[in-house]
């Protein structure tokens, strides 16, 4: 089998000191050698208004090879906010229903679903921006993700809670909080990660562990959907899941006719 040869291209304008010289470098770093670029100019320069090193330091924030996942990745999380607002519209009441006592539960849940979800779309495809360096936005949605997540945390053991006592006793509260607790320290990552990329924008192990977040959150976002909208009861997602002993306990608590 021949072996692929790169296509050559020669880009020519008038000074070879701008547009040329971008293209040259651009199609390079895209093309991922399956190119090979030049530039040229009729009445060239003597210098060009900006070197190739300038471009790649403006031009792109996120390094070589990273522009597909998080282009994948934005696609990816913008299908399962579509799929979540399309699941709850079929059955509202699961999630806004008239019962008072399930509604803030199933509310809550529904909106930290949602924030996880929106996170990696916004994160992925901020990263996509030229001359805007994630970081920034990655450390703000990482500090609202816990504020959210904490608590839910919180909301949870309250409504767990058995006999007098404020909160769900220790390993109840571990069992039906978990979810909520991974989630937060997932975020924490995430907002380290950000607070890392404001100080070395184009480091490619810190956008390599910003990348594995993202997949990390969207795990998270599926199982929260997958407890708010089939609300199991039996199996693993079943015992973790945050809802079905409040249900229960609403139950015991209603007086009987």
């Amino acid at each position: 089998m021949t072996p692929h040869r790169p296509l050559h291209v020669l880009f020519l304008s008038m000074s070879n000191a701008a547009r040329s010289i971008l293209a040259e470098y651009l199609l390079r770093t895209v093309g991922h050698g399956r190119f090979e670029t030049w530039s040229a100019g009729v009445r060239p320069r003597a210098e060009a208004l900006w070197p190739p090193s300038s471009v790649a330091r403006r031009g792109i924030m996120a390094p070589e090879g990273f522009a597909d996942f998080f282009l994948a990745s934005a696609g990816t999380g913008g299908a399962f906010v579509g799929l979540l607002f399309v699941a709850i519209s079929i059955g509202p009441h699961r999630t806004f229903g008239e019962l008072d006592l399930a509604v803030g539960p199933q509310q809550h849940l529904a909106e930290a679903t949602l924030l996880t979800l929106v996170n990696g779309f916004v994160i992925s495809s901020i990263a996509l921006i030229p001359d805007v360096n994630v970081g920034w936005f990655a450390l703000v949605m990482g500090v609202v993700g816990v504020i959210v997540s904490t608590r839910l945390v919180r909301l949870f053991a309250r409504i767990h809670r058995h006999g007098p006592e404020p909160y769900a006793p220790w390993r109840h509260f571990l069992r039906v909080g978990s979810q909520s607790m991974v989630a937060s320290m997932v975020f924490a990552t995430e907002a380290v990660l950000g607070l890392l990329l404001i100080l070395h924008p184009a480091d490619r192990d810190t956008f390599r562990w910003l990348g594995v977040t993202i997949i990390v959150l969207y795990t998270s976002a599926l199982f929260r959907a997958w407890t708010l909208l089939g609300n199991p009861r039996y199996g693993l997602s079943g015992w973790l899941n945050p809802l079905q002993d409040q249900t229960v306990q609403r139950d015991k608590d209603e007086p009987s006719r």
